[in-house]
């Protein structure tokens, strides 16, 4: 019987699946909890800073949150698959990530009065949000080269 020979993980790959298992564990959590309370507080019709946004946001972030989680799990096991959740994945946070700029920008429209305060919580959002577009934008080109591609296996 020949022997199978285990395809090495690239440590990069690595650090990348246990920063996926986090990030994504964290994220599935906070957007589950916003949107619930999303949800809880137009059921009771209690008012909270929570909108429209925060429910599809929150919908776009957990889904991502599988998707990335799966990859992370199939990239450590050297799989051709893992690139198609990676890929949808991480496209699903990008528009999460633009959505809460638009969702930070709006947020100041709905206010009666725009202070120096809300300008720069905007402000920390919209570079958070920047910061995070950059890391998924990372993330799309280390995963879809053909390099890495060709590495993978159809197992």
């Amino acid at each position: 019987m020949p022997l199978i020979k285990k395809k090495e993980i690239p440590p990069m790959v690595i650090i990348f699946s246990v920063l996926f298992f986090l990030i994504t564990i964290c994220l599935f959590s906070y957007w589950g909890y916003e949107w619930v309370n999303y949800l809880l507080s137009k059921m009771f019709n209690v008012s909270t800073s929570k909108n429209m946004f925060d429910l599809f946001i929150g919908l776009i972030a957990m889904a991502s949150s599988v998707l990335i989680f799966t990859g992370g799990f199939l990239v450590l096991q050297m799989r051709s698959k893992s690139s198609k959740f990676i890929f949808f994945g991480s496209i699903g946070f990008l528009i999460k990530n633009i959505l809460e700029i638009a969702n930070a920008v709006f947020g100041l429209f709905s206010v009666a009065e725009v202070t120096k305060g809300a300008i720069e919580r905007a402000s920390w959002t919209i570079g958070l949000e920047l910061f995070q577009i950059g890391f998924w934008v990372f993330v799309l080109i280390y995963f879809m080269r053909r390099s890495f591609k060709a590495q993978l296996s159809e197992a």
